[in-house]
């Protein structure tokens, strides 16, 4: 993909892990050191594998394939989806070299053959060709560091609510049809409210 550069963003890493041994299949660059990230004296270690990174010069973006629909920016800034974040966070912490910059990083519908979503340095989404009309998502430089530390403290309120015995049937949005568990799930929603534990509930 060439950007208003003329730069071109080529797959550079291909199933590229991080935290998880190294197997026939992943990238060869992978690597075994997890994602740690700390806060208040504790530490949570995240492992992962990326479907693709592209590169252009000294800019790499992270890709994630989805089969039909992808997560939205509103996702990521909510805390319902972190995948990508996550990804950019571990390739710009055990990836990048000196001189390296993540352009950012999103998603990709096999079916719908589009982009959509993520998080993306506005200064450099400008010149990409699938960004330049997009708004959400393109951050400053200041607003892409302030995701970060957001993204790092939902992830350690996720984890500190786990802990805690924490599973509140409390979905963003209306349950998909496709859900094996729609007929036996605490969460209803009903006369345009949520209700758990209702009449029928399991």
């Amino acid at each position: 993909e060439q950007n208003g550069d003329g730069l071109v963003f080529t797959p550079a890493f291909l199933e590229w892990g991080f935290g998880l041994p190294v197997k026939e299949g992943m990238d060869e660059a992978s690597v075994t050191p997890p994602l740690a990230l700390a806060m208040d004296n504790c530490e949570v270690k995240i492992v992962g594998k990326v479907d693709r990174i592209d590169k252009a010069g000294d800019y790499l973006t992270v890709v994630d394939y989805k089969r039909k629909s992808c997560p939205s920016f509103r996702d990521l800034a909510e805390g319902t989806d972190l995948q990508v974040a996550l990804y950019i966070l571990a390739a710009e912490r055990l990836l990048c070299t000196e001189g390296n910059t993540m352009a950012g990083g999103g998603y990709y519908s096999i079916e719908g053959t589009r982009k959509e979503g993520g998080m993306w340095r506005a200064k450099l989404a400008e010149g990409i060709r699938h960004r330049a009309a997009k708004r959400a998502g393109n951050l400053t430089e200041q607003e892409w560091q302030a995701l970060q530390a957001e993204v790092c403290r939902k992830i350690f309120g996720y984890v500190k609510g786990i802990q805690a015995g924490k599973f509140p049937a409390a979905p963003s949005g209306d349950c998909p049809p496709y859900c094996v568990a729609r007929t036996i799930c605490r969460f209803q929603r009903r006369n345009g409210y949520h209700q758990e534990g209702g009449e029928g509930d399991a």
